[in-house]
């Protein structure tokens, strides 16, 4: 009777760990189980020892959709140890907004007024009836074909007058004061000196007078400069033509004591210029612009097919009007050589200067 107890309950214990084993093997199947290790469990019952079907430990790896990394450990009999591999699912990307467009920050805007210290070659011939109707100085064709603002030809920025020798700076920059300090001026454009030299190109001076013309000169540029300074001028924006070596229309007969005496005044200028920070323009750039105009040893210019004598008279084929200053085409061309940069403008096409002399439609 002992024995049936104990063959039953021996058939029980083996039923339970059938249906164990089932368990685990269904649980597994979705899981790869790598070299399982068997253990085998010893029953006691009694003075009865019983050796039953083994109990797997196995370590599974195992793929799983999850969201983080995670070991489990599952404990039925046998014992579990899982490491899974855990692959996210990524975030939807997501939309990064463009930049919004910001306005430019605003600046004020910087004075566009050019003022101009000189004598009869920047004076506006409207403004003295020189020349024929078609007849223009520089100033004023700049303005008309480029839009440059003088405010008004003959009382505004434009200071120069006619036959104003480098003493009457002073007085034409007075006549500028209150547009620069009022912030209507941005450059100013100092050309002036012929007046000055004009006699010496035709006598001879004793070297006293030479000397104290160039020293009366050179104080009287420097002078200017340093009153546009002090009204707020920035020298950056201050633009000096230096001495021509001729005049444009005669040729010197005291050739060498003129040129000797543009040289030195010329030395000084360019040293002025660099102490004191302001620009110094070349003159001699229009003169060559001039010349790669001429056709032939009369020097006449020949644009776009219109040819333009080397003489003076009203009509704008002149170059020079009936008082001896350069007529349209000449007055143009001494524009683009010397001022359309400092302008901050294109040169005017040989076209363009065409029309602004009335000799094309």
């Amino acid at each position: 009777m002992r024995k049936i107890s104990v063959f039953l309950l021996l058939i029980a214990v083996l039923a339970a760990f059938v249906v164990i084993a089932r368990s685990q093997e269904s649980k597994a199947s979705s899981i790869n189980v790598d070299k399982p290790t068997y253990l085998p469990i010893v029953t006691s019952i009694g003075n009865l020892t019983v050796t039953t079907t083994p109990t797997k430990v196995a370590t599974v790896n195992a793929t799983a959709t999850a969201t983080s990394t995670m070991t489990a450990t599952a404990t039925a009999t046998s014992t579990v140890t899982a490491n899974p591999t855990s692959t996210s699912t990524p975030a939807p990307p997501t939309n990064t907004p463009s930049p919004t467009p910001t306005e430019p920050i605003a600046t004020a805007s910087s004075p566009t007024g050019i003022g101009v210290i000189g004598d009869s070659s920047s004076h506006a011939y409207k403004c003295i009836d020189r020349g024929g109707p078609d007849s223009y100085a520089w100033t004023e064709v700049v303005n008309t074909w480029r839009g440059i603002d003088f405010a008004n030809m003959c009382n505004g920025y434009i200071a120069a007058n006619s036959g104003d020798t480098t003493e009457a700076i002073a007085g034409q920059i007075t006549k500028l004061t209150d547009p620069i300090q009022n912030g209507e001026i941005g450059k100013v454009i100092i050309f002036i000196g012929a007046n000055d030299l004009y006699p010496i190109c035709y006598v001879p001076y004793e070297t006293n007078s030479r000397n104290g013309l160039y020293e009366d000169m050179l104080a009287n540029l420097e002078q200017g400069v340093d009153d546009l300074i002090a009204l707020g001028m920035s020298p950056q924006n201050i633009y000096m033509v230096d001495q021509a070596d001729r005049t444009v229309e005669l040729e010197c007969t005291n050739a060498e004591q003129f040129s000797g005496l543009v040289d030195d005044l010329n030395q000084a200028i360019n040293t002025m210029g660099n102490a004191r920070g302001f620009n110094v323009l070349n003159v001699q750039n229009a003169f060559d612009e001039l010349a790669s105009y001429f056709v032939n040893p009369e020097k006449d210019l020949m644009i776009n097919g219109v040819l333009i004598y080397n003489t003076n008279c009203d009509e704008t084929t002149c170059l020079y009007v009936e008082d001896g200053h350069l007529n349209t085409v000449g007055t143009s061309i001494v524009a683009n050589s010397l001022f359309v940069d400092v302008l901050n403008v294109s040169p005017l096409t040989d076209a363009e200067i065409l029309l602004a002399a009335g000799l094309a439609e």
